[in-house]
């Protein structure tokens, strides 16, 4: 159906903007010109623009059943890889511009990380550790480069939180 292409159009969306925007901001980095750092700053715009306000989670409109799941996501859900792509790239974003509006998306995109997937958000726990969900499925999926990039763009936020330094 049209609606469920437009949906998962706008999902694709949402994982994109992150990833390309840490990738033109890469590109700005390594002196190839201040077009990058503009593009990067439009996709960091996006991310404000789409952050549910409720939650501080880029939300996903579409029924999803993850690859090796008995579980199916019902809209709308959250996904740790988004998050931790997002704070990653308003971290940086934040850094270089001094925007407060970069930095306090990043920190309202950290309470999901610390809720539990039981409770609407991103967290379950593997061999007893705290383990950030790429799929909010229950049982766990467990998804390593979901877990891997959350805990980079807690890293890349941490000089200015509390929170995602205790969560790093």
């Amino acid at each position: 159906p049209p609606n469920e292409a437009a949906e998962v159009r706008g999902t694709r969306r949402a994982i994109f903007a992150p990833q390309y925007g840490l990738r033109q901001y890469t590109h700005f980095v390594l002196g190839r010109g201040r077009d990058h750092l503009r593009e990067a700053i439009r996709m960091g715009d996006w991310l404000l623009r789409t952050q549910d306000p409720r939650t501080g989670l880029w939300m996903h409109h579409f029924v999803y059943r993850p690859v090796g799941s008995r579980d199916t996501l019902q809209p709308p859900w959250g996904m740790a890889l988004v998050q931790g792509h997002s704070i990653s790239l308003l971290a940086r974003l934040h850094a270089q511009t001094h925007r407060v509006d970069y930095l306090r998306a990043a920190e309202r995109a950290i309470p999901p990380l610390l809720r539990p997937v039981s409770r609407g958000g991103l967290l379950t726990r593997f061999r007893g550790m705290p383990f950030y969900e790429e799929y909010p499925t229950r049982p766990p999926t467990l998804v390593l480069n979901g877990f891997l990039f959350t805990l980079l763009g807690l890293y890349d936020v941490s000089p200015f939180s509390d929170a995602a330094r205790r969560a790093f």
